[in-house]
């Protein structure tokens, strides 16, 4: 699509960052609760979302970063205030995740391909 629009294929490719929003981490506390069939499942999408970007060229080097799930953005789709987090109904790292993203977006060593 881009090269139709009169894009340099390479060029463009290299210029493409991604981020993965609402990330359990299958390893992580938060899937504590889970059952062993929950947690493979998670490891197992995991695992395909990974091996999918790394075949698009699109692996890690070119993740510019994760915001991990949060109930808050999983159930009501809105961005977290300050008084969300205050009230515990969200949780402080979701917030940090996207100041750090945000930071990065006007960060041009961020968009440098590794």
């Amino acid at each position: 699509m881009g090269k139709e629009y009169g894009h340099e294929p390479e060029r463009l490719r290299e210029s493409l960052r991604f981020i993965r929003t609402a990330v359990i981490n299958p390893r992580g506390p938060e899937v504590g609760h889970l059952d062993l069939a929950q947690r493979a499942f998670l490891t197992m999408c995991d695992t395909e979302l990974t091996e999918l970007a790394r075949r698009r060229g699109t692996g890690r080097t070119t993740l510019l970063g994760m915001v991990p799930l949060d109930p808050l953005l999983q159930w009501r789709e809105q961005l977290i205030s300050d008084h969300d987090v205050q009230t515990k109904i969200a949780n402080a790292r979701t917030v940090d995740a996207f100041v750090e993203l945000t930071e990065k977006l006007f960060d041009e060593t961020a968009w440098e391909t590794v």
